[in-house]
This record gives C-alpha cells, structure tokens and sequence, in this order.
C-alpha cells in the first residue's frame, strides 16, 4: 500500500483540539494554528503552533498506551519548541533549542540519544508497514538486514524512545508535518538527527528518518539510498 486506508477521527480528537486551540487563543489571540482535524495545511511562512490532539488515534481506540497528544511552535522557518504528552503513562517529553527533558511521574530527567555509531547494534522503529509503497518497504527490508531488530507500533512514542537512548533509529513514511514537527526539537536536543529520506530537512511529512546521531543517520541513508 502506497498509503494507511483507514484514518479514524474519534471525538477525544475534536474535543481535545477544541481545547488545544482555546488555550492557545485565549493567550495568544491572533494565533496561527495548524491542527490534525480543523486545519490540517502543509506548511506556513508565519510563527505558528502545530498540534496534533492525538497522534496514533488506532492505538487509542484500541487501548494501546502509546498514542499522545503533540504540540509544537514553529518561528516560520522552524519548529523550537516540541512537547509529546502521553497521560495514560503520565510521561511528557519536551525539547526546546537547547534540551530534552523526560517528566515522568513527577521526576525531571534531561534525556540524550544513543552513542552507538554501528547499525548492527542498532534498533529500528516504525509504526506499521502499511505506511510504505513496496518500494519503500525494500528499502526498509535492506536498512533491517543490517541492524539488530524492529519494533513495531509506537507511534510518536518511537521517536521519544530514540530521543531518551532506547531505540536508534525511527523511519516512516507517509507522515504529515502535524506528526512530526512537535517532535524534531525533542529529537535534535538530544543529540538524534531528523531528515527525510535524501538527508534533507523535513517540515511537510513524507518519508522521515530520525536516528541517535549523525554517524548512525548517515550510515541508514547510505542503505536505503543504495
């Protein structure tokens, strides 16, 4: 599949971006805001927020602890500030220009990437094959053959998993700049490297890959470029 066929809206997503956005306006009331359900645009020149009031909605709705809620703020050239929330596992991952920091039950932890520069010590991630064309998935075959092992359905939490040294690399595709760009501060705060898949910088979605340091990023662009 060239992309996900099913792409469910529950009303926990409309209920909490109609709080999200309320927040936000009644703070800053001439706001720009880019959401999943009521503004969905691909990118924007000017300072704006980006949130997405539930990222991995499958996963919600089948009581899997790994959706979040996402929100970002982007200067009008790139994302600052990032915030992953996860409440059922009350963990929120935050990343600004300088740190990453995991709370996690009331502990405050700065958090950095992996160190491992070898793709056979390395562990990927990705949330559902169903998310790549069948060329894509050969590329993600190769990039597999070479490293430890994958691990499937995490959704945004993969890339917090990466940013706190637990997984290596992230690739997917078929993302959209609402799923992404909250979690790019997060991700190079803590020493990982986001691009897409040519090593280019990402802000619209398409096809990402997220990895633990530039050694490693450079080393799975080599393999699924090859």
């Amino acid at each position: 599949k060239s992309e996900v066929s099913f792409d469910p809206v529950t009303a926990a997503d409309l209920d909490v971006e109609k709080r999200l956005v309320s927040l936000i306006t009644d703070k800053y009331p001439k706001a720009i805001i880019i959401s999943e359900e009521s503004n969905p645009i691909d990118s924007c020149e000017e300072p704006h927020w980006i949130i997405d009031p539930i990222d991995g909605t499958k996963a919600f709705i089948v009581g899997a602890p790994v959706w979040s809620t996402l929100i970002g703020y982007n200067d009008g050239n790139k994302t600052i500030v990032g915030l992953m929330d996860q409440p059922y596992l009350n963990v929120r991952y935050f990343g600004n220009l300088t740190h990453s920091i995991l709370y996690n039950n009331g502990l405050e932890n700065i958090i950095k990437t992996n160190n491992t520069s070898a793709l056979s010590d390395s562990i990927i991630t990705c949330t559902t094959p169903e998310m790549f064309s069948e060329k894509e998935m050969r590329k993600l075959e190769n990039l597999n053959k070479v490293t430890k092992f994958c691990r499937w359905g995490l959704d945004a939490l993969g890339y917090c998993l990466l940013a706190s040294g637990k997984i290596d690399i992230v690739i997917e595709s078929n993302i959209n700049n609402y799923d992404i760009q909250p979690l790019i501060p997060i991700i190079e705060s803590s020493g990982g490297v986001v691009t897409n898949w040519e090593g280019e910088e990402i802000l619209s979605g398409g096809q990402v890959l997220a990895s633990a340091n530039q050694t490693l990023h450079d080393g799975a662009l080599s393999i699924i470029n090859n």
